[in-house]
């Protein structure tokens, strides 16, 4: 590794005492933050995991509170480490893990050293490069390596604060690279049980505007462990006493109230400017207080008349110093502006007088005191000073590393401000390489910097080699891929790599082509965001290919089966036999990665009810392979499917171990796509229960983790919800339909047309039925959303009272009778598929078949309590019975009724309670007009159901000569004379 501003000599930070310059400054009116930490800190110690976000603007104090807390920390025989992110984008991923754990963990003995990295010695090359050995193993797909990373630093971190409690303290986060924070977030999911505290602190100004940082931390914060601590500035009577401190004497009440109004109480802006204030006015002189005071307007004013104050060369060596960095290194400075290290000496220690500079660990190695020094002198530079500068120390960086890996993200940074005085093709190449490290190292937003930064730069040379800019414009859209927001719908990646496959083939490049039409398509496992042309490029690629088996064919094989399975509602042929085809290639060439991957395809290609046995043999594989590679995004779309066919056949038991399953997939990644998924099932799992409560709360979840702005496939979970709970006034929205490039794009049209049934909208909802069953791929069972479709369909071929629709759905779903109706695409399960079934029997007036199949209906929800489905079934049945209208089928409507509506309200299902009562005011009794009384009714029934009059004085015990009493009554009444003509009388009116 060459000597880089970063770099670490001596011992580990965790050795040292705060440093001196920051020691120096008073510490005011932060007890109740520091009793928090200091809590939070004896929960850590106790074996109760905790992580802090320490936020506030710059200057606020969070380096200083952090310090205090790590003093405490060492009080308590605590091991506190401290990494620092940067704000150049040179910064090699994971810098500030590197930064904290590297010197340390190279301190520690053989033994000590190989009991906390364990077997995860190839995993952690990528966050303590130098320490261990890098791998040299074929790696996996990019999210399986990020994983593995991940969750190997986690349990070294992990393992050694078991053997000593741990405070690791990030400085800066917000400057962090993706994968710091994404280490960030797994520990703090990660931690619960370990003695470790986690502090990162970060400028909240710089967080609080649209910042890569800002979903990550999110996700952080959410985590049980996390507590967020804000800074604030001081309160006046505080300011008084740090300014005091700050200038050794009180001062008056006037200077406070300008000082505190041009600061707003920020501590370090309040040293600022007292300390400027106190050299103009001449510090050695003795005077009680200041003279009335020229408080300068900014704090860099401040920080620049304090600047003055230097002399010409100390001044000159801090410029210098700047253009490295906040920390920089004599080793680096003297020798790349040709001084002498006993001249520069002599200016830092000047600097570090006037409170600019502080000592870091290694007695050649200091910081500037705050990053705004840094950066006043940085832009007090003239531009083509600073191209100079950058360029004298990137030729030193890069001689230093002759005969050794230098750090090209280093040299890049440098070579890079040094335009237009640096050589062009060594920028192509020192971005380039950084760009690839980047990549490797899962830092997707750096790579983006560093290809686009050599893209600029070859674009810069003489003679501009086009496959060169080919490779750098597919590797810029892969890296703009994956730094998308997790929906897969990144146009200027789609543009770039579209280039960069124009490119490829005039170039006769087939590798190139095929590399740029995958990475077209999308990080997004099911992903068609890239339209038909996408299809375009892929069909070129695979026949640029040609027919030998390499992996780059499996992918093209498998990213076309799948576009042309989700174009066509899962009928396409030619979709499945490629398929198939990728399956074959996979399996010759017997790698598990690209295996697991074209089972995905197959699995995809087979998602509907008719392919049933195909789709448990491949998700079964799917899971194997994946479990090989590691990939946690395909494990989880196996176990996904695994519980779409147990829920399918009504195993729920299977289907709740595939859930666990996904939960543990998802603990361990911490992938916020997998998070979603698996929010959005349980909500399902919970909506097909009747827990709504449980449901509301994990599709909320879902629906806050959904980062695409189309389409929204948790509308529709959220739809049937609320239609449920009768809160449909709280859906104000319209259901988005996506176009023809999404599988589920008719299941979401079935549901807008529901929707619009629920609202009385009749003419919408008839518009998107008949257009539905236009389509004669609508009914074919090939797809995982065909649920979603019939069973909506169903319900409109009801409400109208459409004979010709019902039966084409009724022959559609027959073969089916007997299982659930899941849907995978937009993770709902709509319950038996005989209860829809017999709601097309009934339509077509088929009422043997109806209660036949409302029957088998109602057995499968009691038997799996299904309790939405108990009270449909009941409600469906009583339907039956009164549209049917045979002797007793009024009352017997009645009853039934009765008990969905107490099936209904027993788990809030408010929803159904107007059909219920709807119902039972058609079929209400009608004995009123005869004046029967109630015992009279009594009487009439068990005449009714046979008994003579002995056994109905028995039943009801009264005398027979009472019972006669009342028959006489009730044949009066009834206009009969006899037990049959009132029995008669009595079916014919439903009276009883």
């Amino acid at each position: 590794m060459i000597d880089a501003p970063m770099s670490r000599h001596g011992p580990s930070r965790s050795d040292h005492d705060a440093p001196a310059g920051v020691a120096a400054l008073p510490f005011v009116g932060r007890d109740g933050d520091l009793q928090a930490l200091a809590a939070a800190l004896d929960r850590a110690i106790a074996g109760e995991g905790q992580v802090v976000l320490l936020a506030g603007e710059p200057g606020i104090g969070k380096t200083r509170t952090a310090e205090q807390l790590a003093a405490i920390a060492r009080a308590r025989s605590v091991r506190v480490l401290r990494g620092q992110c940067h704000e150049w984008e040179g910064a090699p991923p994971f810098w500030p893990w590197t930064d904290a754990l590297g010197p340390w963990l190279e301190s520690l003995d053989g033994e000590t050293l190989r009991q906390i990295v364990g077997a995860n010695a190839a995993q952690l090359a990528h966050v303590l490069p130098g320490l261990v050995e890098q791998p040299t193993e074929a790696a996996p797909d990019a999210e399986a390596r990020l994983f593995g990373v991940l969750a190997a630093t986690s349990a070294a971190i992990r393992q050694a604060a078991r053997q000593q409690p741990l405070l690791i303290v990030l400085d800066d986060v917000q400057w962090a690279d993706t994968p710091t924070l994404q280490l960030l977030r797994f520990l703090a999911h990660d931690c619960r049980e370990t003695p470790l505290l986690l502090l990162a602190t970060y400028r909240s100004d710089e967080v609080a505007r649209p910042h890569p940082a800002n979903a990550l931390l999110a996700d952080v914060a959410r985590a049980p462990t996390c507590h967020r601590l804000v800074l604030r500035g001081l309160p006046k009577p505080q300011i008084a006493r740090f300014m005091a401190l700050v200038a050794g004497r009180p001062q008056s009440a006037a200077l406070v109230d300008r000082v505190m109004e041009e600061t707003a109480g920020n501590p370090f802006f309040v040293t600022e400017v007292v300390r400027l204030l106190l050299d103009e006015d001449g510090a050695g002189e003795g005077r009680p207080a200041f003279r009335p005071p020229s408080v300068p307007e900014t704090v860099r004013d401040a920080i620049s008349r304090r600047l003055d104050r230097l002399t010409s060369f100390c001044r000159h060596v801090l410029a210098l110093a700047a253009v490295i960095g906040r920390e920089f290194d004599l080793d680096v400075l003297a020798p790349s502006f040709g001084l002498s290290v006993g001249d520069v000496l002599a200016a830092t220690d000047e600097a570090t007088r006037a409170h600019l500079l502080d000592p870091a660990e290694a007695p050649t190695v200091f910081r500037f005191s705050h990053a705004l020094v840094q950066d006043t002198l940085y832009l007090d530079l003239p531009g083509s000073e600073r191209a100079a500068h950058h360029l004298a120390i990137g030729e030193l960086l890069a001689a230093r590393a002759r005969g050794r890996e230098p750090r090209w993200e280093l040299l890049a940074h440098h070579f890079a401000h040094a335009r237009p005085l640096g050589d062009p093709e060594r920028l192509v190449d020192c971005a380039t390489r950084a760009g690839h490290a980047a990549m490797a190292r899962f830092a997707w937003e750096a790579a983006t910097t560093q290809y686009v930064r050599a893209l600029a730069a070859l674009d810069a040379c003489d003679d501009v080699d086009l496959g060169r800019r080919g490779h750098l414009l597919l590797s810029l859209g892969e890296a703009r891929n994956r730094a998308g927001s997790g929906s897969g719908d990144v146009p200027d990646a789609r543009s770039l790599l579209k280039e960069a496959f124009t490119l490829a083939r005039a170039l006769h490049d087939p590798e190139g082509m095929a590399r740029a039409a995958v990475a077209f398509v999308g990080v997004n496992i099911v992903g068609a965001f890239g339209g038909f042309e996408q299809d375009q490029l892929l069909e070129e690629a695979l026949a640029a290919l040609g027919p030998e088996d390499r992996p780059l064919r499996v992918r093209v094989l498998g990213r076309l089966a799948v576009n042309l399975i989700n174009r066509s509602c899962g009928t396409s042929a030619r979709g499945r036999a490629l398929a198939d085809e990728a399956v074959a290639v996979a399996e010759r060439l017997a790698d598990p990665d690209q295996l697991a991957f074209a089972q995905w395809s197959r699995l995809t290609a087979h998602a509907g009810p008719a392919d049933f046995s195909q789709r448990v043999r491949d998700a079964a594989r799917l899971i194997e392979h994946a479990e090989k590679t590691g990939d946690p995004l395909l494990r989880m779309w196996g176990c996904l499917s695994e519980q779409h066919h147990c829920l399918e056949v009504g195993n729920l038991a299977g289907a709740g171990r595939a859930m666990a399953t996904i939960d543990q997939i998802e603990a361990y990644s911490h992938i916020p796509y997998i998070t979603q998924r698996a929010a959005a099932f349980h909500g399902m799992v919970d909506l097909l229960l009747g827990d709504y409560a449980s449901a509301e709360a994990w599709m909320n979840r879902a629906r806050e983790l959904w980062r695409s702005a189309a389409p929204y496939q948790h509308q529709c979970q959220r739809f049937l919800l609320l239609r449920d709970l009768g809160r449909l006034d709280e859906f104000t929205e319209d259901i988005h339909v996506p176009n023809e490039l999404h599988l589920w794009r008719h299941a979401a049209q079935a549901h807008r047309m529901a929707l619009a049934l629920a609202r009385g909208q009749e003419t919408a909802a008839r518009a998107d039925f008949d257009a539905l069953l236009q389509d004669d791929r609508i009914l074919q069972p090939m797809s995982q959303t065909w649920h979603s479709v019939v069973t909506r369909l169903t319900e409109a071929a009801v409400a109208f009272h459409d004979r010709e629709a019902a039966d084409r759905l009724s022959q559609a779903m027959s073969p089916y009778a007997d299982r659930l109706a899941p849907d995978g695409s937009l993770v709902l399960c709509h319950g038996p598929i005989a209860l829809y079934l017999g709601q097309l029997a009934m339509e077509q007036a088929r009422w043997d078949e109806a209660e036949r199949q409302f029957d088998a209906a109602l057995a499968v929800s009691m038997g799996l309590g299904l309790r939405p489905f108990i009270a449909r079934s009941l409600l469906a049945k009583a339907v039956w019975r009164a549209r049917r209208q045979q002797p007793g089928d009024r009352r017997q409507a009645r009853a039934l009724a009765q008990q969905a509506q107490t099936a209904a309200a027993a788990i809030g299902m408010h929803g159904l309670d107007a059909s219920c009562r709807a119902l039972l005011a058609t079929v209400a009794p009608q004995d009123e007009r005869f004046g029967l009384t109630a015992r009279e009714r009594e009487v009439l029934q068990l005449l009714v159901d046979g008994l003579t009059d002995a056994s109905i004085a028995e039943r009801l015990s009264l005398s027979p000569r009472t019972i006669n009493s009342h028959l006489t009554s009730i044949y009066g009444k009834l206009d009969v004379s006899s037990r049959v003509a009132a029995a008669r009388v009595a079916v014919a009116h439903d009276l009883v």
